[in-house]
């Protein structure tokens, strides 16, 4: 019974994704929650990824259960079979790929990773008040946030 409750939790969150769910606020799922939910579908899935996700999300005001819905779509649950990112990128939202061939960013570790794609959800919502000095997202080397503010 818990497994089933898990199973459909996480299967609603992420259909929820798609259902114009909001991205701020706070994590309804648990590191476990997200962590099972990924390796029914990919033994391999690291938990440090899901660990990241629901710690760095915090420091945003951002929900990082929905963000690692994002990177399952865009990594394939995280498998990258026929991705334009490794693994190895910690890349798991594919940013700065902008056409075949062109491997997008690439971060040291798994919590620059998920702070860059967390990073990003903040300038595509205007949630800019959360975004510390330090910036790992490659579009602050372009931009500085004031200037992403529309009134």
């Amino acid at each position: 019974m818990k497994r089933f409750f898990i199973s459909t939790f996480l299967l609603n969150l992420f259909v929820a994704m798609f259902a114009a769910t909001p991205i701020l606020g706070t994590n309804e799922a648990t590191v476990d929650q997200l962590y099972n939910f990924v390796r029914a579908k990919n033994s391999s899935f690291d938990r440090e990824i899901a660990e990241q996700f629901i710690a760095v999300s915090a420091k945003y005001g951002l929900r990082g259960d929905i963000a690692l819905c994002q990177s399952i779509v865009e990594t394939g649950w995280f498998k990258y079979e026929g991705s334009a990112v490794t693994a190895a990128q910690h890349n798991y939202c594919g940013l700065g790929v902008t056409s075949t061939g062109v491997t997008g960013g690439i971060f040291d570790t798994i919590e620059d990773g998920v702070t860059a794609q967390l990073q990003h959800l903040c300038v595509c919502v205007q949630e800019l008040s959360h975004l510390p000095s330090f910036q790992v997202h490659p579009i602050y080397r372009l931009l500085s946030p004031p200037a992403l503010v529309i009134s």
